[in-house]
């Protein structure tokens, strides 16, 4: 008895196939006009997502603490227990190749639904840091893209084969001897089923038989015999066929147009490099080190560049830091100082020891950026600082100290504050100009809680540089150093010098006092700059003593006109400080210069209330002056007077 059901000869059999084939064409172009296609695919996507969201959700519950090295470890301990175990405890390797194998699955669901939202994040849908209008958070990416990479995707494949070569040795120990079949009569153990599960995987079965049959190789390996052995297998082959190797596929694609994003974003048509930089940041992470080793190539960079990279790279969030970090001793010093720039727009207070090393880097530019990132983070800490005290309940600022450091300067070893500040005071040492006021500005903005600096800013007034010196004449302003310090400045011969020490002094306030005759004499000098900035300074320090004031008016009893009318306004600039002055000013009212009288009366009107017993009676004279322009100024000097002058009007 034949036992086939059909049989058929060759050519029945090839017209059978093409048949069949031009059937299932025809069945399938119904389908998809009756829309059922559509629907089945839809469903099909729906379930996958489903499957990837829930495999993602396992992970996150139970693995996404553990980075891919931990991750590495918990597998080959189980499957390790597994394999010896196999023979003596079959059900105990099952239990292991089990949580193996959904340990794997669900790492490998994770790795896809991270991958999806990074491919959100390069369509500009999302942002893993700051989303502009329009676009959505990337929250998962960026809680978990760091952990989720090519590694945790490599270890969790090895780790889907080894526990499903582990689940077949423990099913034919158990209820599947027959589900499988073995050339000799010896007993397979994990490795002839991890061959097992490679050979199906590669397909090499049929490149192994061609090698038998032709007597070049025998191998003898366990095959399946039997439905169970076979669906597990499909489901095994499917799984790594259809999704996990798309998704490596899809990495490597994602590689090579961040490549030619970067190679864009050096491009010199604006277009093309404006298109590259706003869609680098959506590449998160994974952006940082190509870019950063695309500098490498650069002979220089332009000012512009220099600027712009670090905003880029910032832009993708604070994710970057630990690979930023990396980079700081990166041999080329581009690369370098980008780094150190960047750190310091994320303000990355867990840096701050490693870009205090790069104070003393061999590259100028390095320093620079350094000292630049450095006082980005003081300032932040400063800020913050103050934060803290103003949301700190009064009972817990007076107790904190009974309990050991504040908790940010237990939680991050040394105080980044104290790092940078120190770091920065080096660097006002350095023998670049450039460097040494980059540091001294980055001091500056920290304010009193630099003022430990002053004895390395003190030289620097005197430096060869006129730049150095004006940043560092506001810098102890800024500070709090001694207003003494500051009195050399004010007789410099760059009246830009000049300019900045009284702007400093104005900082200090009621400590400018020592030195306010001095700069009572610079309210008469040649440079308006300097006049303002001077007449600020002594309004800031309060009001003028008696010989002051008289020093300062004398100037209205010159024979010219200019220095009667520069000590006008001058005696104007300082304001109610210079209420002792209204007496003189009253009696440049009658001056027969039509600018100084109006200087005197606008001078009155600036020191306000003060003056009004002894200036009123003149304004109100002023009001019938032959120049109009001076009228005009007397009825607004008035009007700051308050109300004693309008009784006197009247």
């Amino acid at each position: 008895m034949d036992p086939w059901l059909v049989r058929l000869d060759h050519r029945s059999s090839s017209y059978s196939i093409l048949s069949t084939l031009v059937v299932v064409a025809v069945v399938v172009g119904v389908v998809y006009q009756t829309g059922l296609l559509g629907w089945a695919l839809g469903l099909f996507g729906r379930f996958t997502r489903w499957g990837i969201r829930s495999g993602f959700g396992l992970w996150e519950r139970t693995l996404s603490w553990a980075d891919w090295t931990v991750y590495a470890g918990l597998s080959a301990a189980l499957l390790v227990v597994g394999a010896l175990v196999a023979d003596d405890q079959p059900w105990v390797a099952l239990a292991c190749a089990a949580v193996t194998l959904v340990m794997g699955l669900a790492s490998c669901l994770a790795y896809m639904f991270i991958d999806i939202e990074r491919y959100e994040v390069e369509r500009g849908r999302k942002a893993v840091h700051n989303p502009t209008k329009g676009q959505a958070l990337a929250t998962t990416l960026a809680r978990y893209g760091h952990r989720v990479g090519l590694p945790l995707l490599a270890v969790a494949t090895a780790s889907v084969i080894c526990g499903f070569s582990l689940l077949n040795k423990a099913l034919y120990e158990t209820v599947g001897e027959r589900w499988y079949r073995v050339e000799d009569d010896g007993e397979p153990g994990f490795v002839d089923f991890l061959a097992y599960a490679l050979i199906n995987l590669l397909s090499l079965v049929d490149v192994l038989n061609v090698a038998d049959s032709r007597r070049l190789v025998h191998t003898a390996f366990v095959q399946k015999a039997m439905w169970p052995a076979a669906v597990l297998l499909a489901a095994f082959r499917s799984f790594f066929t259809l999704v996990l190797l798309q998704q490596v596929f899809a990495s490597v694609r994602q590689g090579r147009i961040l490549a030619e994003t970067i190679t864009d974003f050096w491009s010199p048509h604006e277009s093309i490099h404006d298109r590259a930089r706003n869609a680098l940041p959506q590449f998160g992470v994974a952006a940082i080190s190509p870019l950063l080793v695309s500098l490498r190539q650069m002979s220089s960079l332009t000012k512009e560049q220099r600027d712009r990279l670090p905003q880029v790279l910032a832009a993708i969030g604070p994710s970057t830091v630990p690979t930023l970090v990396e980079h700081l001793t990166d041999p080329h010093e581009h690369v370098r100082a980008i780094a150190a720039g960047t750190l310091g727009l994320l303000q990355a207070r867990e840096a701050t020891a490693e870009i205090a090393a790069a104070v003393g880097d061999a590259s100028d530019l390095v320093r620079l950026s350094a000292a630049e990132a450095l006082g980005r983070i003081a300032a932040s800490e400063v800020k913050a600082e103050r934060a803290r005290l103003v949301k700190r309940p009064r009972h817990a600022r007076r107790r904190w100290h009974l309990f050991g450091r504040p908790r940010h300067e237990t939680e991050a070893g040394a105080d980044p504050l104290a790092l940078a500040v120190s770091a920065l005071q080096k660097a006002l040492g350095d023998p670049l100009a450039a460097v040494r006021c980059q540091a001294a500005g980055a001091i500056g903005r920290v304010g009193a809680a630099a003022v430990g600096a002053v004895d390395q800013l003190v030289p620097l007034l005197g430096d060869a540089d006129e730049t150095v010196r004006c940043r560092a004449a506001e810098t102890i302003g800024e500070i709090g150093g001694p207003a003494e310090a500051l009195r050399p400045c004010l007789d410099d011969p760059s009246a830009a010098v000049r300019a900045a020490a009284a702007a400093g002094l104005k900082l200090l306030g009621g400590d400018a006092k020592p030195v306010v005759e001095k700069l009572v004499e610079l309210l008469q000098d040649r440079d308006e700059a300097v006049r303002t900035a001077a007449a600020d300074a002594v309004a800031a320090a309060g009001p003028l003593n008696g010989d002051s004031t008289t020093k300062l008016a004398a100037g209205l009893a010159s024979a010219d006109n200019v220095v009667r009318a520069q000590t006008a306004e001058a005696l104007g600039n300082v304001g109610a400080a210079a209420e002792h002055a209204a007496p003189p000013l009253v009696e440049a009212l009658d001056d027969h210069n039509d600018v100084v009288r109006a200087t005197a009366v606008e001078a009155l009107g600036k020191i306000g209330e003060t003056a009004a017993p002894v200036a009123v009676p003149g304004l109100v004279k002023a009001l019938r002056d032959a120049d109009s322009w001076v009228s005009a100024l007397a009825a607004e000097a008035l009007g700051e007077m308050g109300d004693g002058a309008g009784e006197s009007v009247v």
